[in-house]
């Protein structure tokens, strides 16, 4: 992030750590990157009033101090709740269905609608990709397993070798 919000990296004394300066091909491209990963996780940086579309990477490496202060602050106060807070374990027996629930609950005043997404290994299954929760609701929602051994593919080589009597 340092590479893309150039204020926010302390310059070395004497030139020590010149390895450290990129060019601005490479920055864009990393806040390309930085920008599609927080697009994709569904935080959009928005310049405008009332949301809208996700900031150009262009205009915000070129962006003002305050600007690059507000995306800063956007990401400081967003990205702490997409750490996660349990993990769920399953055990049991291969080629059997599993089935854990994760408590998911409500303490505004509002429904809430969560969006579901799984990520990873297809032997998990949800049984749906939103839930809608009541004012100081919860909800157990369901998250299923079949559990198996990967496939695996082996190779073998042979190498034979003639000696010389």
């Amino acid at each position: 992030m340092g590479s893309a919000i150039d204020l926010l990296v302390p310059r070395p004394f004497n030139g020590a750590g010149a390895a450290l300066q990129m060019n601005e091909a490479d920055q864009l491209t990393n806040l390309e990157l930085v920008m599609g990963a927080l697009e994709q996780i569904g935080l959009v940086f928005s310049a405008a009033p009332n949301g809208g579309g996700m900031i150009e990477p262009g205009a915000l490496l070129r962006g003002s101090p305050r600007e690059l202060l507000l995306f800063s602050m956007y990401l400081y106060q967003s990205l702490p709740h997409y750490v996660p807070k349990t993990t769920l374990e399953f055990s049991g027996g291969l080629h059997t269905p599993l089935a854990k629930t994760l408590e998911l609950s409500n303490p505004s005043k509002k429904p809430i609608t969560y969006a579901v997404r799984l990520e990873g290994a297809p032997c998990f299954r949800l049984p749906a990709d939103s839930v809608q929760i009541a004012s100081k609701g919860s909800y157990a929602f369901p998250v299923e397993v079949n559990s198996r051994l990967p496939r695996t593919r082996t190779r073998t080589r042979t190498r034979t070798r003639t000696l010389d009597p």
